[in-house]
């Protein structure tokens, strides 16, 4: 009779709090899916290939939780504390680091979790149709590097303005260089704040830079461009403006080479002036000609 009571007022217990766990369960999943689809989705794909970085299906199985709640705070810190599997990926994708997050513990294990749901499906839906494998993987895992931009030099002087500040964003977005460098001879050098991007398309393709202005995951630019997002024309135009000089920096001067080289021509102009104009000039002490008028008196 007692183990009878027992077992009643346990599933009593489960049916009253079965419900509350299933909400709080889709709750977690709603902020998993927030985080990624606001903070990662821009640099990451689940299931359908690598985009800036690395595609992250199943990288549950692949690393540990504790590995990835460390490398999602701080991948800067991971690489330069030596960690073996931290600086594989920063080598492997050209030293581009992923930026620092400031998520609670709680936030984490709910952007895990999404992973592994999203893995999940990604893999039952990949197995209901396997008959299409090949295509499926022809059409989402090569897209990046399929994209081709089709520019004209209009397209390319429109984003150097743009880039430069010449031209004023839209919504009044801070000019590109004002943080950011390209080593190319006709635009000034720009900041130092953030990271050069002379051979960005080398690293991120037309789908990763597309990504990145578009949406920042950056906290920083982030910050900048809040509410002031880029239009179409805007993107377009800086994503040909950074491919041209992707593909001309290497046989351009840069521009502080020219500006250092004309500094120095003009230290030696001035130098030669001044030679000029003071070659002729009174070498004789001040004094002199008075201590000869007094002696002459004498």
């Amino acid at each position: 009779m007692t183990f009878f009571l027992k077992f009643i007022v346990c599933s009593a217990v489960w049916l009253v709090l079965a419900p509350f766990g299933e909400l709080f369960s889709n709750q977690n999943n709603k902020e998993g899916e927030n985080i990624f689809k606001t903070v990662c989705m821009v640099c990451h794909t689940i299931g359908k290939g690598r985009l800036v970085g690395p595609d992250l299906k199943d990288v549950h199985n692949r690393r540990s939780e504790i590995w990835l709640k460390k490398f999602i705070i701080s991948s800067n810190q991971m690489v330069k504390s030596g960690d073996k599997e931290a600086v594989e990926i920063f080598n492997e994708y050209n030293g581009m680091p992923m930026p620092d997050h400031v998520f609670s513990d709680t936030q984490l294990l709910a952007l895990i979790e999404y992973i592994k749901l999203e893995s999940a499906l990604f893999n039952t839906d990949t197995k209901k149709n396997s008959k299409n494998m090949l295509e499926l993987g022809n059409s989402i895992v090569n897209v990046p590097n399929k994209v081709k931009l089709k520019i004209n030099q209009n397209d390319i002087n429109f984003g150097q303005d743009l880039f430069t500040g010449i031209h004023k964003f839209e919504k009044l977005g801070p000019a590109c260089s004002s943080c950011h460098n390209v080593n190319i001879s006709n635009v000034i050098t720009g900041g130092s704040l953030a990271v050069d991007l002379t051979s960005v398309y080398s690293r991120m393709n037309d789908a990763g830079v597309a990504s990145i202005i578009k949406s920042p995951p950056f906290p920083v630019m982030n910050k900048a461009y809040k509410d002031r997002n880029l239009n179409s024309d805007e993107v377009f135009a800086l994503q040909a403006f950074l491919q041209n000089v992707n593909n001309s920096s290497n046989s351009s001067m840069h521009y502080s080479k020219k500006l250092f080289g004309a500094g120095i021509s003009g230290v030696l102009l001035l130098f030669g002036l001044f030679s000029i104009i003071w070659g002729n000039r009174k070498r004789e002490c001040v004094n002199e000609d008075i201590y000869n008028r007094q002696i002459k008196s004498e």
